[in-house]
């Protein structure tokens, strides 16, 4: 038999999770991809990303590895080839991981600009903002 009456507040009190789970990282990245997988979804609110983000995000970290492998590459074979004759083929395709990480971060919506319009970001010049010449005035 239970306690009779009402409840009281303590005893009505249920603690709800409302936080959204994070987008795990798909199966197949390797371990340090995971790992930066997990440090950009976790710089951002948990709402940031939608489910069509996702293949965006698996191809943003994947253009990671991409680049650091061709920086490994050109670090230890220089950015000739053997010969000298001709420019390393990965400085090619790290210029290609380079605008295709870009066009995903804007995506994104990775960087702050990408995120903030000007004129609500406080850059838009006001009324009680002093001119530039008038800030170093004496």
């Amino acid at each position: 038999m239970g306690l009779r009456g009402p409840k009281s507040t303590v005893e009505r009190l249920c603690v709800v999770n409302l936080e959204q789970p994070r987008p795990k990282a798909p199966k197949g990245l390797p371990k340090h991809a995971v790992s930066l997988w997990d440090d950009i979804v976790g710089a951002y609110p948990a709402d940031h990303f939608s489910a069509g983000d996702l293949p965006l995000l698996d191809n943003f970290v994947r253009c990671v590895l991409i680049l650091e492998q061709t920086n490994k590459a050109l670090a230890e074979e220089g950015i000739f080839t053997a010969d000298g004759s001709k420019p390393h083929p990965a400085i090619a395709i790290r210029d290609l991981q380079l605008k295709a990480m870009a066009t995903l971060a804007t995506k994104l919506r990775l960087p702050v600009s990408s995120r903030i319009r000007a004129d609500s970001a406080g850059t838009r010049p006001g009324k009680n903002t002093p001119k530039p010449w008038e800030m170093y005035a004496d």
